[in-house]
């Protein structure tokens, strides 16, 4: 999240990176209900970049009670505000 900030050492930073950020419809729910949000590691969720809609919430909410994937719930409001600080700060997310 910090890559692209326009403060800190400037070894740590990734100016010439330009990417771009995919935000499925369960994430903004549960940014709006305040819920958490779980990060898993890709190499055990690889599937999940190929599905969308439904199938993408299907396949998030069996990895979260899989308790054989590696995984870091955080709230989703919070994630989300650091997104919108990234966007507001450097125009991109």
């Amino acid at each position: 999240m910090k890559l692209k900030k326009n403060h800190g050492k400037e070894e740590e930073r990734a100016r010439d990176l330009f990417y771009g950020l995919w935000v499925p419809d369960i994430f903004m729910e549960r940014v709006r209900d305040n819920a958490d949000w779980t990060l898993f590691d890709p190499d055990q969720c690889h599937d999940l970049i190929d599905l969308y809609g439904h199938q993408f919430k299907e396949r998030y909410e069996y990895y979260e009670n899989d308790p054989y994937i590696n995984k870091k719930i955080i709230k989703a409001h919070a994630l989300f505000k650091s997104i919108m600080e990234s966007q507001i700060e450097t125009g991109t997310p």
